[in-house]
């Protein structure tokens, strides 16, 4: 065997190797950044929340009634951080912009 078909095999074991080393690294990675995202839309969800609920102030002429209010809350608190999101977007969809 002369030594190009030696290094042949030695650098697919040394890529093999690399891409082992790299596999767990990524998926920590990955794992880390799902551990992050799901309070960061947690809180977005928040914010969404806040922004709803100011929309409907005085100068709203169409208000939206506490009861619906109070299940978008209960609907929130079920694990669905963008129900206010999808709110303000079916009402600029609906009303047009303000």
């Amino acid at each position: 065997m002369s030594s190009d078909e030696n290094q042949a095999p030695r650098a697919s074991d040394q890529k093999i190797r690399l891409y082992e080393g790299i596999g767990p690294e990524l998926h920590a990675r990955c794992e880390s950044f799902l551990r992050v995202a799901d309070p960061v839309k947690i809180q977005l969800g928040g914010i969404m929340e806040f922004l709803f609920i100011s929309s409907q102030g005085e100068t709203s002429n169409d208000n939206v009634p506490p009861e619906k209010i109070s299940s978008l809350w209960h609907e929130m608190g079920q694990s669905d951080p963008e129900i206010f999101c999808r709110q303000i977007l079916e009402m600029s969809f609906l009303h047009g912009q303000r």
